[in-house]
């Protein structure tokens, strides 16, 4: 069954982010497996700016709980606790992106991903993170992630 699930990120303050830093919180995917420590396929990501600035390049990094990150618009770095967290990342690239100055803002879409995405025991849920692959300017405001899943 295809599925689609939709998340605001959490806390973008706005401003000019620089190559590495995070944009937003970690943000809680609820429900993207149909049973607790199941699997997924990621089929699709969409982000969607509500400021009407480019999207840029990202990073959107999968954890199977909630990682300890710093806060929006800081150096984001994987320690060794995040990366045993951590079950894939899809990027976001200048190519995926519709034209700025479109009228509801900026949405990139990567299609085709088959990225499998497993759940802990007794959770349906995911975490992901946003890390600015190349640096961008956010307005502060709603930034809407996307996920379209396959759910065996």
């Amino acid at each position: 069954m295809f599925k689609t699930i939709t998340v605001a990120l959490s806390n973008p303050t706005g401003g000019s982010y620089l190559t590495g830093d995070q944009l937003g919180e970690p943000v809680l995917v609820p429900n993207i497996v149909a049973d607790s420590g199941g699997a997924c396929i990621l089929k699709s990501f969409t982000m969607i700016t509500t400021t009407n600035v480019s999207v840029g390049v990202n990073d959107i990094w999968f954890f199977k709980s909630q990682p300890t990150t710093v806060a929006d618009n800081e150096v984001f770095s994987m320690t060794d606790d995040m990366l045993s967290l951590a079950i894939g990342t899809v990027r976001v690239a200048n190519a995926d992106q519709s034209p700025e100055g479109a009228p509801l803002g900026v949405a990139a879409c990567v299609r085709n991903i088959g990225l499998i995405l497993k759940t802990i025991p007794d959770s349906k849920d995911l975490w992901v993170v946003c890390k600015i692959a190349g640096g961008n300017s956010y307005g502060a405001g709603t930034v809407s992630l996307i996920f379209g899943v396959e759910q065996p």
